[in-house]
């Protein structure tokens, strides 16, 4: 995807107003000035042409006024200002009338003027999301949250050495490394962590059915485990070693949960000292009906599609169908709308290309023009007083010419599911009987 960063987008906002000009020191300043001989072709000899206007430090990205008066010297090339990081010699800086902080705050306002309304067509970045999985009970079951050495969700057996594996994984970006001594590996007691299922009676003579992905270079080292009580375990098959992933139709385990279960405890574990890797372990008994959306889509998925085999949790991916039922284990994946990046340093990007940057940067003048006129001086505010009207009919114009995107509503034809929200999330709910 195309992306431009914040600092492109801030000269191409600034030029938009005429307010741009970007210079390298001639001579080395101080924290109150910056020499630039340069500047003398933007002076008509009165020393003035800068006063009030802003300075700012490309390097450490600081903000500074200069002063209203005496705030240029024509015969030196020199600009004082407030303090700040000295701007030293051949170094970067900008000028601009209108305060940058002010224009970097219209860049973040824009990814949300920008979000499509209604019928209106916008801006948006595409979203697709495979973060949850039908029926499933384990947290962190791909792996992709780490902190601290330790993986989230999960607790060590013994003391393993554990790091994000970006070599050996089968979804995502990441796999689980486990390194260190032998008898060692990783769990989750699922009565604790799994969606607020804490009432053991109810599932005691059903089927605890938990499934993974493991890798090995030496055989009889990684398997998964199964404990109601701490120490009477249910194994599964160990890897052969044969440095490749084996997946759910060799690691598995299909147990039933006695009645006098204290605690229902899944794991990773190896039993030797070779480093092992697994992914995408996952575990279910009943069938769970609604589901936390991701926070990152504004608006309902467009799509709501599963996995289609269980040996491939890459794809391909299908609609769940009228008269099908979500299948336990497999990924979903969400299609929607998400928000554009918000950067808040100059290299922070936003994905859009070129053509659509002038719809993104005429949604920020739009923004830039009401703070101004809101807050700004009686300069700014006459500099700009001509130019709404004309950033108004570029916005409808380019609307309707191909440079957005067109809105995306969520889409069900077969009814399976839908979504409901309240105060403090959104769900999706699956319709058909399970």
């Amino acid at each position: 995807m195309a992306t431009l960063t914040r600092v492109l987008l801030l000269q191409r906002l600034s030029e938009s107003w005429d307010d741009w000009w970007a210079g390298t020191t001639t001579g080395a300043g101080s924290a109150t000035t910056i020499v630039d001989t340069a500047l003398a072709q933007l002076d008509g000899g009165d020393n003035d042409f800068c006063n009030n206007w802003y300075v700012r430090n490309v390097a450490t990205g600081q903000i500074r006024r200069i002063l209203p008066t005496a705030g240029y010297a024509t015969a030196t090339g020199t600009i004082t200002h407030a303090s700040m990081t000295a701007v030293g010699n051949a170094a970067a800086y900008e000028l601009h009338r209108i305060n940058p902080t002010l224009k970097h705050n219209a860049l973040l306002r824009a990814s949300v003027l920008c979000f499509p309304g209604g019928n209106r067509h916008g801006l948006y970045l595409p979203l697709r999301d495979e973060t949850l999985v039908v029926d499933n009970l384990i947290s962190n079951w791909d792996f992709e949250t780490f902190a601290a050495g330790a993986f989230t969700g999960w607790d060590s057996v013994g003391a393993p050495t554990l790091t994000q594996s970006t070599t050996y994984f089968v979804h995502g970006s990441n796999g689980a490394n486990i390194a260190g001594a032998a008898s060692t590996g990783i769990s989750q007691n699922l009565l604790t962590v799994a969606n607020g299922f804490a009432r053991i009676d109810q599932a005691a003579g059903k089927t605890l059915r938990m499934r993974g992905w493991l890798h090995a270079t030496d055989a009889s080292n990684i398997r998964l485990r199964v404990t109601f009580d701490g120490s009477t375990y249910t194994n599964g098959a160990y890897h052969s070693g044969d440095d490749d992933f084996e997946g759910p139709g060799v690691h598995y385990i299909n147990v039933a949960i006695p009645v006098n279960a204290t605690q229902m405890t899944v794991s990773i574990e190896k039993s030797t000292a070779v480093a092992a890797q697994a992914d995408v372990v996952v575990a279910w008994i009943d069938p769970v009906h609604r589901y936390t959306l991701p926070t990152s889509f504004l608006r309902d998925p467009f799509a709501v599609l599963q996995q289609v085999y269980e040996d491939q949790p890459n794809g391909p991916y299908a609609p769940i169908t009228g008269y099908g039922k979500p299948i336990a284990g497999r990924i979903l994946r969400f299609t929607g709308m998400g928000l554009l990046s918000q950067p808040t340093t100059d290299a922070g990007t936003v994905e859009i290309d070129t053509n659509q940057a002038e719809y993104f940067l005429a949604q920020a003048s739009q923004w830039l023009y009401r703070a101004i006129l809101q807050g700004g001086s009686q300069q700014e505010r006459e500099y700009i007083a001509t130019r709404r009207q004309e950033w108004q009919q570029d916005i409808a114009q380019m609307e309707q010419t191909g440079t957005t995107m067109i809105n995306l509503a969520a889409h069900d034809p077969m009814g399976v599911w839908k979504i409901e929200g309240d105060s403090t999330s959104r769900y999706l709910l699956f319709q058909q009987g399970r």
